[in-house]
């Protein structure tokens, strides 16, 4: 393709357009070149040519780095050619003066994916280019290699196997000294990066390594110049956002270590603790401290006591590993109750309050603030969450710690299991509380609720439990509306799960208010586009009326069917999303109804694809076929069809399949097994094969031969013949052998 040069900048720019035809052939175009040799010289060359569009630039960039991933190795199919990988490698290089950022970027990530397969063996020149580059007089030229380094550094880090690990080690020893002496430099927060990465997989014991120890010492001692350097160059731009981003990745840094390396991390235990709680929990530093920092410190702390490293035996003396012992009796010697009670009551004072932008986001975004509450892992990143459970960690570890406020008791609930009276407290201080109308107490309210709905599941008397009931109405109805009035699909998934639950727990005395939310939801279910897993909580909050409603049920079945429909039909694109919840929808409604209709009856033609090809749903698909055998046994004859595969299963599918035909045969005992008559000759070799066949299988081999002797002795009788004619055999040797 060495003259295809202007054919793929026009093929890239018609895929950078907005034109949705020419960037659909723009992709067929150059996915029909990747196998071709020389493209990606050429989409390299496009990269690196300053008078094309930084669009189509970029777009090459991106280009070639996915080739890269696809075709650079030598085992892959229609891999990159050893001249032109070289060529390729030549130039990147050379691409140091690149002037544009984004570009930039893009082939420092292109450099440190060649490398992570070349580099030593085929790539050893690699290291000697970047240094030298960092060393240049040109500025872009220095930043452009080291930006490279970075990325080199990183994606070297993240090899695993034992080779690379020992190679990693050995390039460490031979650059880390001179990085750490470029951290006064003008690049100094990319050096630092580099640093932390080379820090944390560079050595196999950080502790024992001078260099390692000097970089980590000098953490802690630049932290408070950074904080005040901050201070000082606020509203000044730039400078004061890369002086937060330094402050974080030293924390960050010393996380690593205590999370990859904590034997090593031992000696810095003390100073990280008293750094921390210094500059979390003394008020007069509130003004110097921002959320992100405060978040990396409470993590850091938090991290060193979860650190199962750092946790002795039960029996302290069994402990066998001096540096455990060593950790723990720094932990222990640190966090005296003086320390533990201002830590909480800087939680509480500090932390725990709902600021003025809380309030006014709980006012203005409802949505928004209550998505924002936390869940998942949003503790590493949110202060709030962070908070909530840096305290928990602390109530775990140090029991001592009782603190009889609300915040408190919620978040600790199972651990003041025997320390509060939650009953007596409920009824004689929450429940006033709650009665309150003053619509400037809808906060306490609210909090008030949030921490019922922690205790309620762990230590509340059932005798208690109808004080709640007398808000159930009111709560459905406020459900009902909230559900109309949200906007955002995860907050309508929350209700659609709350309201689910709701209706799973009241059963069938859900049926006086089920009215007013069975209008909304179809007009949901209508107006949820694509959101499958709205989708799916919508299908789920159904299942649970059809239970709760009975045979009530029965007039959904205009609204449910094409639901049911739609989630099964595997050549529907949503089925993926909604299969499981689709059979559970289906087998509810088939559960309660007492006369099947041409329109269910026509839903079984979705259950023969399901079961060649969803077989993880064997068991549910099953029971729906049961329960369709039991409602129209006569009309259901599509049985015969998708049951037939039974040969190809495994012991335990046959079982399960075997027992449907069962109840085919309890329903229908003379025609079920004239509809089973090819499957019968095959349970019948299963059953005379006794020295292969589990005892519970055999039994149920014997029970429908059984059945079919007993009511349809000539459709035994052919059986016999047939399976004595396949086998060469007299039917009196089959008999004997019966």
């Amino acid at each position: 393709m060495d003259n295809h040069y202007h054919a793929v900048l026009d093929a890239l720019t018609k895929a950078s357009s907005q034109n949705a035809e020419l960037l659909k052939i723009a992709e067929r175009q150059l996915k029909s070149w990747e196998h071709e040799r020389g493209f990606y010289s050429i989409l390299l060359d496009i990269a690196c040519d300053n008078s094309v569009d930084l669009n189509i630039r970029w777009l090459s960039a991106l280009c070639m780095k996915n080739g890269i991933d696809r075709f650079w190795r030598k085992s892959a199919p229609n891999a990159i050619v050893n001249n032109e990988r070289a060529a390729i490698k030549q130039k990147l290089l050379n691409s140091f003066n690149e002037p544009v950022n984004q570009v930039a970027l893009q082939f420092a990530i292109i450099i440190s994916k060649v490398a992570r397969f070349d580099f030593p063996k085929e790539w050893p020149e690699l290291f000697t280019v970047l240094l030298n580059g960092i060393q240049a007089t040109n500025e872009v030229h220095q930043t452009r290699a080291l930006l490279t380094m970075y990325h080199v550094v990183k994606t070297l880090a993240s090899k695993r196997l034992t080779a690379d690990r020992r190679i990693f080690y050995q390039l460490t020893a031979s650059v880390f000294q001179w990085y750490f002496s470029t951290m006064d430099t003008s690049e100094s927060f990319l050096s630092l990066k580099i640093l932390r990465k080379l820090v944390v997989n560079g050595f196999k014991d950080c502790s024992k390594e001078p260099d390692a120890v000097r970089f980590l010492t000098l953490i802690f001692q630049q932290i408070g110049p950074f904080i005040e350097c901050r201070s000082y160059l606020k509203n000044r731009g730039n400078m004061f956002e890369t002086c937060e981003k330094y402050l974080v990745v030293l924390i960050k840094i010393l996380r690593d270590v205590l999370e990859y390396q904590p034997f090593s991390y031992v000696q810095f235990i003390q100073p990280t603790l008293e750094c921390s709680v210094m500059y979390c929990f003394n008020k007069s530093l509130e003004d110097r401290l921002f959320e992100k920092l405060i978040v990396q410190f409470m993590n850091l702390i938090k991290g060193i006591l979860v650190c199962q490293e750092y946790k002795p035996a039960k029996l302290i003396e069994d402990t066998k590993n001096v540096l455990t012992l060593k950790a723990h009796e720094i932990k222990v010697s640190f966090f005296t109750f003086p320390v533990l009670k201002e830590i909480c009551e800087q939680l509480l004072s500090r932390y725990f309050l709902l600021s003025e932008e809380d309030v006014s986001c709980m006012e203005c975004s409802p949505e928004e603030f209550a998505s924002d509450e936390g869940g998942g892992e949003s503790w590493k990143f949110s202060l709030r969450p962070c908070t909530e459970v840096f305290f928990l960690t602390c109530f775990h570890e140090f029991r001592n710690l009782r603190m009889q406020f609300i915040p408190l008791i919620g978040l600790a609930a199972f651990d003041l299991y025997d320390e509060v009276d939650f009953d007596n407290w409920f009824l004689n201080t929450l429940i006033p509380e709650l009665r309150t109308t003053d619509p400037c107490y809808y906060i306490i309210r609210r909090r008030i609720i949030w921490l019922i709905g922690e205790w309620v599941g762990v230590k509340m008397s059932p005798e208690l439990r109808p004080v709640l009931y007398e808000y159930l109405e009111r709560f459905i109805a406020a459900l009902f509306h909230l559900l109309k009035e949200v906007k955002e699909c995860d907050s309508k998934m929350t209700v659609l799960h709350t309201l689910s639950l709701i209706v799973d727990r009241m059963g069938t005395d859900i049926r006086p208010h089920s009215e007013a939310v069975l209008q909304y939801l179809p007009q949901l279910w209508n107006n949820c586009g694509d959101h499958n897993m709205l989708r799916c909580a919508i299908i789920t909050c159904f299942v649970h009326f059809v239970q709760g409603l009975g045979t009530l049920s029965e007039s959904l079945h205009p609204m449910l069917l094409p639901m049911i429909a739609l989630s099964t039909d595997v050549s529907q694109p949503p089925h993926v999303y909604l299969m499981q919840d689709g059979l559970d929808l289906w087998w509810a409604v088939l559960e309660n109804t007492s006369v099947y209709t041409e329109e269910l009856l026509s839903l079984a033609s979705n259950m023969m694809p399901l079961l060649e090809c969803k077989v993880e749903n064997l068991h549910i698909c099953l029971q729906i076929t049961e329960a369709y055998i039991i409602l129209c046994p006569e009309e259901f004859s599509e049985i015969q069809t998708f049951l037939s595969s039974v040969k190809d299963m495994k012991s335990e599918p046959i079982d399960l399949v075997l027992k449907v035909v069962e109840t085919a045969f309890i329903v229908c005992p003379k025609d079920g097994p004239v509809l089973f008559q090819e499957m019968l000759s095959f349970v019948l070799s299963l059953a005379l094969e006794t020295m292969y066949v589990l005892p519970i299988s055999l039994s149920i081999y014997l029970s429908l031969i059984s059945r079919v002797i007993l009511h349809n002795q000539v459709i035994f009788g052919s059986i016999l013949q047939k399976r004595a004619n396949e086998s060469k055999k007299m039917l009196k040797l089959y008999l004997v052998s019966f």
